[in-house]
């Protein structure tokens, strides 16, 4: 499921609450800067009912790293508890929070926004965070490109992956 919303507290809290509740995993993107519109850090320790904190240890990377910025210490106030993931681009940490009592079962993820902040922590840290996460469904893309063949030509080749619990889908293209 992916949902969009909008940086308004009771909203984030609603819709991150809710998903909690239904999966095992729910990440979210997003709202981890210094600016006043980044809420998430704040709405996850409200969720986990918990209370932000000054990581003195990341106050110092990032002060070492970008040379005192204005926003080093609000970059470093993080929920208590929370498990942090590095962010080798960037300022704003990904934060990794569980609470059984809370959310049995249930692992909240949160990562930066900007993109290249965001997809090397997707490679680093969370894919191999999710391969932890037990009786999950795993779904992996990969896309196999036929020329010259019509669909009715594909399907028998394929049917042997579809008996081996494969799922697939043929999406027939012309001239690309």
């Amino acid at each position: 499921h992916h949902e969009v919303i909008p940086d308004d507290k009771s909203m984030m809290k609603n819709t991150i609450e809710n998903a909690l509740k239904r999966r095992s995993c729910v990440i979210v993107t997003g709202g981890l800067g210094p600016t006043c519109d980044d809420l998430t850090r704040e709405v996850v320790t409200e969720i986990f009912h918990r209370k932000l904190v000054c990581d003195q240890s990341l106050l110092s990377l990032i002060n070492e790293r970008f040379h005192h910025p204005s926003t080093a210490e609000n970059q470093a106030t993080i929920p208590e508890g929370a498990y942090l993931l590095t962010n080798h681009y960037g300022t704003a940490s990904g934060l990794v929070l569980r609470d059984e009592a809370l959310y049995p079962g249930a692992m909240l993820v949160c990562l930066p926004g900007v993109p290249i902040e965001m997809s090397h922590m997707c490679v680093d840290y969370l894919i191999p965070l999710l391969k932890t996460v037990p009786n999950s469904r795993k779904m992996f893309v990969y896309p196999i490109h036929c020329a010259l063949l019509k669909e009715a030509e594909v399907d028998p080749l394929l049917r042997d992956f579809s008996k081996a619990g494969v799922s697939l889908g043929i999406y027939p293209a012309q001239g690309t």
